[in-house]
């Protein structure tokens, strides 16, 4: 876990930062409800253009805050950047 959150600190490169998201994808498969990682996953998706990855990341923190703002509106980007722009604004 430790790990997988210091690499995705020290990831600077577009490689790195894909590498940083698959080692945070699989931290979570071992521990899904750890909302700090998955944000960090969430955050990071939606920085390198994975924004349906990101949708759902923020997706599923949203069920456990379904009136976070800022959850809001990382959906709403993540929307745009999938180019659904009816939903993002809705």
């Amino acid at each position: 876990v430790r790990y997988a959150s210091l690499f995705t600190k020290a990831a600077k490169s577009r490689a790195e930062q894909q590498r940083a998201y698959m080692a945070l994808e699989q931290v979570l498969r071992d521990r899904p409800t750890d909302t700090a990682l998955r944000r960090q996953a969430a955050d990071l998706a939606l920085a390198i253009d994975r924004a349906s990855d990101a949708k759902y990341h923020y997706d599923e923190m949203l069920k456990g805050k379904p009136n976070d703002a800022e959850l809001l509106e990382k959906v709403g980007l993540c929307e745009e950047q999938l180019g659904r722009v009816e939903p993002a604004i809705a």
